[in-house]
């Protein structure tokens, strides 16, 4: 929390922006999905480990690279049907501890949808909790000498 209760979150290594600013929530789930390379069409991820109205975070299962465009398909929450999408891979997740080269997570943005996708998706993503971060989240050092002053007062 910063001055005034605002929460911040990191969009860049010098942007921060309020919480309820983001565009998307993401939100914990773990549905079937494929994510495939239009080059080549091969298949870079497999099973979501979040997903947003906006984007998907799967599993890697071969290498790509940042700005590869790709196609996504999605079981939806409900299983009754699947959202296939195009997008972009934006971001590479790996895992620290793991000895292996290739990324443990992929990260894609999605094309923007037809209304009719994006509010199915929307409905179906209703009642999902936000997946837990994975690094520990930043102090609020200026809370805590406000902490800090407000005891010895």
């Amino acid at each position: 929390m910063c001055p005034g209760g605002v929460e911040m979150f990191f969009t860049g290594p010098n942007i921060i922006k309020p919480m309820r600013k983001r565009r998307a929530l993401r939100r914990a789930l773990e549905v079937p999905c494929q994510v495939v390379a239009e080059n080549g069409f091969r298949l870079v991820g497999r099973g979501t480990r979040d997903l947003s109205p906006l984007g998907v975070r799967a599993r890697c299962v071969e290498s790509c690279s940042v700005g590869e465009r790709v196609f996504v398909s999605v079981r939806m929450p409900s299983g009754m049907c699947w959202l296939d999408a195009e997008g972009e891979v934006i971001r590479l997740v790996f895992d620290p501890q793991s000895a292996e080269e290739t990324a443990a997570y992929v990260a894609v943005l999605f094309r923007p949808l037809p209304a009719v996708d994006r509010a199915i998706l929307d409905g179906a993503l209703l009642g999902f909790p936000p997946p837990i971060p994975d690094r520990p989240l930043l102090r609020d050092y200026a809370k805590a000498i406000r902490d800090i002053a407000a005891l010895s007062c």
